[in-house]
C-alpha cells in the first residue's frame, strides 16, 4: 500500500498515480505530461503501451509484461506516473487482476473525461465501474472534466456521469477542469519545458535554438539570427498562454490531489 506524502504547503507532493481511461481523446496524455508531472516531486513517467513511438523526454515505456517491475517501483516510496494507453487498456486491466490488490500501490487513479460525445462518456463511466469492481476506494478515484472548445451543443454530458459518480459515491468536482490547454502542444514543438516558462526569466533564443537545430527540429529557418528572432517570438506567445493559466491549472491539481477532507485523504494514505 502506498503512503502519500504531503509536504509543507509549497513543496511538491510525493504521489502515485495512475492515469487510465479505456475512452480515446481523453486527454491522459495531457493531463499526465502538463497538469500531473510538473507538480509533483521528482516523478518517474511510465507509459504502457504496444510501442514507444509516442514516448517523450524522460518517459519510459513499458509494455503490459514489465507491469510487475512497474509495481516494484511503485512501492518504493517516491512519486510515479503510470498512464495506460488505449491500446493495452483492457490487457493492463486483465493484468492487474492477476495481481491481486495490486490497485493499493496507487494513491489515486486519475480519469480525465472530455465532454465532447456521448459515447465518450459512456466509455468513461464503464473505466469508473471497472475500476469500482476492481475494488479500488472511490475516494481514490479522482475525475478531470475536460470541456472541449470547439462543441457548441447546450446539452451537458457530464450530468450523466456526475449522476453515476453520485450513485457509487465517488467525489468530484466539476472545477477540475482544463478550459485552456492547446499552448501545451506548443511548447512540445518549440522542446521547452512548462517550468522553463514560468518558473525562470526568458531563456536564451540562440542557445536553445542551436538545442533544436541539433534535435533536427527546425529544417526550413537556416540563418541563425532569423531563426532565433522566430523562435524567441514564439516563446513569447506561449510563455504569455502559460503564465495566464499556471494559477489555474495549480487550482486543479489541488482539487484533484490535496483539497479533500481530511478525513478522506487520511483513508487514501
Amino acid at each position: 500500500m502506498t503512503q502519500a506524502t504531503y509536504q509543507t504547503p509549497n513543496a511538491k507532493p510525493q504521489l502515485t498515480v495512475c492515469i487510465i481511461n479505456s475512452s480515446g481523446n481523453s486527454g491522459k496524455t495531457i493531463s499526465g505530461r502538463w497538469l500531473v508531472k510538473p507538480r509533483l516531486q521528482d516523478p518517474k513517467y511510465y507509459r504502457i503501451g504496444f510501442n514507444d513511438r509516442n514516448i517523450s523526454g524522460d518517459e519510459i515505456f513499458a509494455t503490459v509484461d514489465k507491469l510487475r517491475d512497474v509495481h516494484v517501483e511503485l512501492m518504493m516510496g517516491t512519486s510515479v506516473i503510470v498512464e495506460v494507453e488505449i491500446s493495452e487498456f483492457e490487457r493492463t486491466i486483465d493484468r492487474m487482476d492477476q495481481m491481486m490488490g495490486c490497485h493499493e500501490d496507487y494513491d489515486f487513479f486519475l480519469v480525465p473525461v472530455v465532454d465532447s460525445s456521448p459515447k465518450l462518456i459512456a466509455d468513461s463511466i464503464g473505466t469508473i465501474k471497472i475500476l469500482v469492481n476492481m475494488g479500488v476506494p472511490p475516494h481514490k478515484i479522482r475525475i478531470l472534466f475536460n470541456r472541449d472548445p470547439s462543441r457548441h451543443s447546450a446539452y451537458d454530458y457530464f450530468e450523466e456521469l456526475t449522476d453515476t459518480l453520485d450513485e457509487l459515491k465517488i467525489p468530484y468536482d466539476l472545477n477540475a477542469q482544463f478550459q485552456c490547454y492547446d499552448f501545451y502542444e506548443k511548447l512540445e514543438a518549440l522542446n521547452l519545458s512548462f517550468e522553463d516558462l514560468t518558473e525562470h526569466n526568458l531563456i536564451d533564443a540562440k542557445a536553445h535554438l542551436k538545442k533544436i537545430k541539433e534535435k533536427g527540429k527546425i529544417h526550413r529557418l537556416t540563418d541563425t539570427q532569423k531563426a532565433a528572432k522566430a523562435f524567441y517570438a514564439q516563446v513569447v506567445l506561449v510563455q504569455r498562454a502559460a503564465l495566464a493559466y499556471k494559477s489555474e491549472h495549480d487550482e486543479v491539481f489541488e482539487i484533484l490531489f490535496q483539497n479533500y477532507p481530511e478525513s478522506d485523504m487520511a483513508e487514501s494514505c
